[in-house]
This record gives structure tokens, C-alpha cells and sequence, in this order.
């Protein structure tokens, strides 16, 4: 299902922002010294899964369409290992992180931590 804010006025006027603030150049083919074009904008954090990340600058980054279509699994619409990858490497700022799931249980393990890992795990 596609994500509703797509069709605003807010959104076109965020992902232009996005663009401008990444040069319009896609940020996955920088990490390999490659100067490409983006023409897309990219959830590292998925809006399906995390709605509350939408409108949030440092979970957008500029990507070619290419490289948009690495990051997401077209059937199922899961992240991709290199999605994935992107999403791990972007933590929320702390007043923005999402409750722990690990398995150390409610209070534990969460991100009050400053996104450190805890010894033996964690799941940040």
C-alpha cells in the first residue's frame, strides 16, 4: 500500500529539500566516489513500519531511481539487504528513537544509551 503523504503538497516540498540538501546527487552511489543523478527520495526507516519517522529529514535520503529500486524488495516491499544495511547505519536522534525489540525486555536494551551497543548485544 502506498503511503497517502506521497500525494501532498508537504511531501513534494520536503523532497525537494532533500534533493537540494544532498546536491542532487544519489547517496548510495557517493559512498563509492560516483557522482549520479537522484531523482528519487528514500525512507531509511520504512513509513509502513515507522509513520512517526515520515516527515523526518535524517531518515530521508536522495537516491537514483536504480538505486532506489536496490533498497526495497518489489514483491513483497520488505528492505532489501542493502535497505537494511542503510537503515542499521541511521540511527534515530534520541527524542525520535523507537522502543526496543530485542529480547532483553521492556526498559531493557532500549536507546537510552545514546544508540551505544551494550556488551553481549542489544539491539543498537
Amino acid at each position: 500500500m502506498r503511503w497517502a503523504g506521497y500525494r501532498t503538497r508537504r511531501w513534494e516540498r520536503l523532497r525537494e529539500t532533500i534533493l537540494r540538501r544532498d546536491g542532487y546527487r544519489c547517496r548510495e552511489a557517493a559512498r563509492y566516489g560516483l557522482a549520479v543523478q537522484a531523482d528519487t527520495v528514500h525512507h531509511v526507516w520504512p513509513v509502513e513500519d515507522f509513520p512517526q519517522f515520515a516527515w523526518e529529514p535524517w531518515n530521508l535520503i536522495a537516491l537514483s531511481h536504480k538505486a532506489h529500486n536496490e533498497m526495497h524488495d518489489r514483491v513483497t516491499g520488505a528492505l532489501t539487504e542493502k535497505g537494511e544495511a542503510w537503515r542499521r547505519r541511521t540511527i534515530p536522534p534520541p527524542h525520535d528513537r523507537p522502543p526496543c525489540r530485542c529480547s532483553w525486555g521492556p526498559g531493557r536494551g532500549t536507546l537510552s544509551d545514546g544508540g551505544r551497543k551494550k556488551r553481549g548485544g542489544g539491539c543498537f
